[in-house]
């Protein structure tokens, strides 16, 4: 909500108190406003520009998820083994 405002958390906190912000929590739940649903909009309206005269390589359609970031990856992680955890445990015990 401070993005939307254009104010830090902090500056939201000072300019208004417990009850508006629970108003204007659910005016936001209502309007499906905000920077996420921004951008979800542009990414609709985007995919309708580009299914009319442009084609996918595919030859699909455009959807609003094409032009939305795609969600991070999580970090790999070289599975634990038991001489993974002991040695874990000792460094833990050694302090």
């Amino acid at each position: 909500m401070a993005l939307d405002l254009g104010c830090t958390v902090a500056e939201l906190g000072q300019r208004m108190g417990a009850a508006e912000f629970g108003r204007w929590k659910a005016f936001h739940a209502l309007t499906e406003s905000g920077a996420r649903n921004s951008a979800e909009r542009w990414a609709c309206v985007m995919a309708g520009l580009y299914n009319g005269p442009m084609q996918k390589k595919s030859g699909g359609h455009w959807a609003a998820a094409d032009f939305l970031p795609k969600p991070p990856r999580p970090a790999k992680r070289k599975p634990t083994t038991g001489a993974d955890a002991a040695r874990f445990l000792a460094q833990m015990q050694a302090g």
